[in-house]
C-alpha cells in the first residue's frame, strides 16, 4: 500500500503534465491573420480624416471652374485645356495588397484613371488609393463616394456636375389617346411585380402604410488604362516641323542669267522652278559641265 502523500503527489504530477500539454497546444495554434485589404482601407480612411480636417486646405488645388457646371462645360470644349493636362501630370504611385497602382484624375470623365498589372482589383482597394490621392494632392471634393464619409465629407460636386437637369415631360396627343383607351378598356388590372421591394412605414395621417424610397448613393468612377508598362511619365510636346532647306548656288544663278533658253529647257525637263530652287548632285554636275562647255 502506498502512503496517501505519494498518491496525492502522483495525481498532482499528472494534472501538471495535462496543463503543460494544453499550453503547448495553444502555442502551436497560430493566431488568426488580419485581412491586409481591410487594414489598408482602414489605414487610408484614418489618414484622410486626419489630413483633411481643414476643408479649405484640402481643396486648395481645385480651380473654381469645377464649381460651376456652365464653366466646366465650356472648359471641355477645348480638347487640350489646361486643367485636363495639369491633372494628368499629378499622378500617384503606391503599393497596395493587390499590387502596385499608378493613379491620376481624369477631368473629362470625372473619375480616377489608373494603371495596374493586376486584372481585377476590388472597389475597396481602389477607393482607398483614391483617398490617398485626394489627400496628397489637396483635391478632397474629387472624392464623390457619399457612403464612406457621410458625416465627415460629402462632395459638393455631386449636386453641381453629376446631377442631370430634369426636362419637363411632354406627351404627344397619340400617347394621351392610347392611355385613355387603356384606362377605359375592359381588361383586368394585374399587380405589377417589377417594383423593387422598399421598406414601408406608417402614413402620417394614420391611414395605412406607405413605401419608403430607397436612398441612392454615388460611387467613385475608376477607369483602367492597362498595365503599368503602358504609362508614360514624360508628356509629349507638340511636334515641330523642320524647315525645308533651299539649295542656292552662284553657278546655278549665273547659268540662268547667261543662258536663259537652256535654263528654261532644263526647268521643263527636270521640273525646276524659281520658287523651288533645289538640285541634286547629279543635276549639279551636269549643269556644271554644260556651263563649262558653253563658256568654252
Amino acid at each position: 500500500m502506498y502512503p496517501p502523500l505519494l498518491i496525492f503527489l502522483s495525481y498532482l504530477f499528472s494534472f501538471w503534465r495535462y496543463l503543460l500539454a494544453l499550453v503547448s497546444v495553444k502555442k502551436r495554434i497560430p493566431p488568426p491573420q488580419a485581412d491586409p485589404v481591410a487594414e489598408f482601407v482602414e489605414q487610408q480612411s484614418q489618414a484622410i480624416q486626419r489630413r483633411c480636417k481643414n476643408k479649405q486646405v484640402a481643396n486648395q488645388n481645385l480651380d473654381m471652374v469645377f464649381y460651376s457646371k456652365k464653366a466646366y462645360q465650356q472648359l471641355l470644349v477645348d480638347e487640350k485645356n489646361r486643367e485636363e493636362q495639369l491633372w494628368k501630370t499629378r499622378f500617384l504611385f503606391t503599393a497596395t495588397p493587390r499590387g502596385n497602382i499608378i493613379m491620376f484624375y481624369d477631368v473629362y470623365k470625372l473619375g480616377f484613371a489608373y494603371y495596374s498589372d493586376t486584372q481585377s482589383i476590388p472597389y475597396s482597394v481602389l477607393n482607398a488609393v483614391a483617398m490617398k490621392y485626394v489627400s496628397q494632392f489637396h483635391c478632397l471634393d474629387f472624392f464623390m463616394d457619399d457612403r464612406v464619409f457621410p458625416e465627415f465629407h460629402v462632395s459638393p460636386l455631386l449636386s453641381i456636375l453629376l446631377t442631370e437637369e430634369k426636362k419637363p415631360a411632354t406627351e404627344n396627343k397619340e400617347e394621351k389617346n392610347v392611355k385613355l383607351m387603356l384606362n377605359h378598356a375592359p381588361f383586368a388590372k394585374l399587380k405589377n411585380y417589377s417594383k423593387s421591394t422598399a421598406p414601408t412605414r406608417m402614413d402620417a395621417s394614420g391611414g395605412g402604410m406607405e413605401d419608403v424610397p430607397a436612398k441612392e448613393f454615388t460611387s467613385n468612377r475608376f477607369i483602367c488604362l492597362g498595365k503599368i508598362a503602358n504609362f508614360q511619365i514624360l508628356q509629349r510636346g507638340p511636334s515641330k516641323k523642320t524647315a525645308e532647306k533651299k539649295y542656292a548656288s552662284k553657278l546655278f544663278d549665273d547659268f540662268r542669267r547667261i543662258h536663259p533658253v537652256e535654263s528654261a529647257i532644263d526647268d521643263m525637263v527636270r521640273g525646276h522652278s524659281e520658287e523651288k530652287n533645289e538640285m541634286n548632285y547629279r543635276a549639279y554636275k551636269e549643269l556644271r559641265n554644260r556651263t563649262v562647255f558653253l563658256q568654252a
